[in-house]
């Protein structure tokens, strides 16, 4: 399974890359398709927020912390997921 990985450089630096996951088939049901799953990966932290369209923009403040914010959209092509960072 290929996979966005989002990762820091050794200078702090946030970067984006590809990393293609192995997987094994399981199945939920007997009459389901099976479907892929990877093996769990621990992470520091992390947070998914969905936002709909049409939803007006926010004004946006200093936060306390380093965060590494990502806008995931494919309004078009819902098969194809294009990610690019958010930029003020």
């Amino acid at each position: 399974m290929k996979c966005l990985r989002i990762y820091a450089t050794p200078d702090g630096e946030s970067q984006f890359g590809e990393v293609d996951l192995p997987t094994t088939k399981r199945s939920v049901h007997p009459d389901a398709v099976p479907f892929e799953v990877s093996a769990s990966y621990q992470a520091s932290r992390v947070r998914l927020t969905r936002i709909r369209a049409g939803m007006r923009e926010v004004a946006w403040r200093t936060v306390p912390e380093p965060v590494l914010t990502v806008r995931l959209c494919c309004p078009h092509r819902p098969s194809r997921l294009n990610f690019a960072p958010f930029s003020s």
